[in-house]
């Protein structure tokens, strides 16, 4: 019987791949996130992994180069199930061969699949050369969506590492306006300004902006990016204060993720979904007909999300927290330092200016960026300039 329905999904997962009609530029697993697939092949997971001759055999056939897409579609399910190391393996030994190729799509899957494992174990600062790099071929592939996803993923990077400079360029020049018409192509980008909305606390923006993707979504029957949507829905519910809905919200997404495995798509959103998935084990125990011995495996389920985003929480505290506006007072030679460092002149010439050492200028600098919670002068130079400050 189990057998019959393994192989009952992979008929159903033949007839999709050949659906999409050898456009092998939009064909990949699990949406895909960045270049978005022309279906959300997510749902047919337990068939791709188990039966890899069967499937590269029809991705041969209908595409070529069937054993690297082949290696993404794992990637991709491995990753979300946060099975890490077996995801990183898959997606980085395609690499080497879509580069040569000039897949560049496809390239683009893959680097992003290797970035997902790059920020869940700790290492988001490697990512920026790697997205550098890609900007370099990307833009020689004069493709629109690859350039305006490749400045997404740069966006949503910086969110884990905190850093509004980043953040705020791309908000003032490169993101999507959900006012225009929706296109499944930048719904990744919509995505992640609707992040940012939950970060800087207008949640009423993000959620405006997720009912305006929603239709569509729902016309193409996205059940991984429908999973994304009540997440996030959930969470500015959440943040607003309305739990029941926030709590609706989640089962919907709660349940899609279970049933899939779209484990990492709910932990990755770190703190703000570790405190929620506090709170929703609560509400689920208390709702008045649950029965804690037939919802074991629910309780089950939730205690693997709590656990995964925790792990986030611990190494993004920032990632999501509300951009604080409420700074700590500049002293009057802080902002002397700050206007300097803001006519670019190096820490010798501000010191020579000022008569102090270099050390006092780089105490100064210190004290600065601590008081504005940034990392660099160019981003306390910013923050600077929009509260005021100078």
């Amino acid at each position: 019987g189990a057998q019959k329905g393994i192989m009952d999904n992979l008929d159903e997962l033949i007839f999709a791949i050949k659906s999409v009609n050898g456009n092998e530029d939009k064909l990949t697993a699990n949406t895909v996130t960045t270049i978005n697939g022309n279906i959300d092949l997510s749902v047919y997971a337990d068939a791709i992994t188990n039966n890899q001759d069967e499937v590269i055999d029809v991705l041969e056939k209908n595409f070529g180069n069937g054993s690297n897409i082949y290696k993404i579609f794992t990637a991709e399910i491995y990753y979300q199930k946060n099975e890490c190391y077996k995801a990183l393996v898959q997606a980085v030994s395609a690499i080497p061969f879509l580069q040569t190729a000039g897949e560049y799509e496809l390239l683009f899957s893959a680097m992003y699949i290797q970035m997902c494992v790059m920020i869940v174990t700790g290492q988001v600062n490697a990512i920026y050369p790697m997205i550098d790099s890609m900007g370099d071929w990307i833009n020689k592939s004069e493709n629109d969506e690859l350039i305006s996803n490749h400045k997404a993923l740069g966006a949503w990077c910086a969110l884990y590492d905190d850093d509004w400079y980043v953040i705020d360029d791309w908000l003032k020049q490169y993101a999507p306006d959900e006012n225009a018409e929706i296109k499944i192509n930048n719904v990744f980008s919509l995505f992640v300004k609707a992040r940012i909305y939950l970060a800087k606390q207008k949640n009423m923006a993000a959620i405006s902006l997720l009912e305006m993707v929603k239709p569509l979504l729902e016309k193409e029957n996205r059940v991984m990016y429908l999973c994304e949507l009540n997440i996030l829905y959930s969470l500015a519910c959440y943040a607003e204060g309305e739990m029941l809905d926030a709590f609706n919200k989640f089962n919907i997404a709660f349940e899609i993720s279970k049933e899939y495995g779209y484990d990492r798509l709910v932990a990755d959103e770190g703190e703000i979904m570790y405190k929620f998935l506090l709170d929703y084990e609560e509400w689920i125990k208390n709702l008045p007909d649950f029965d804690i011995k037939k919802e074991s495996d629910k309780l089950d389920y939730i205690n693997r999300l709590i656990n995964l985003s925790k792990e986030m929480a611990l190494l993004y505290p920032r990632y999501l927290r509300i951009h604080k506006l409420d700074y700590e007072k500049l002293t009057s030679s802080e902002i002397e330092v700050l206007r300097l460092m803001a006519d670019d002149r190096t820490n010798d010439q501000i010191a020579k200016f000022l008569r102090i050492t270099v050390n006092t200028v780089k105490f100064h600098s210190k004290n600065i960026f601590k008081k504005l919670g940034v990392k660099n002068r160019h981003m306390a130079v910013r923050i600077a300039k929009e509260e005021g400050f100078i």
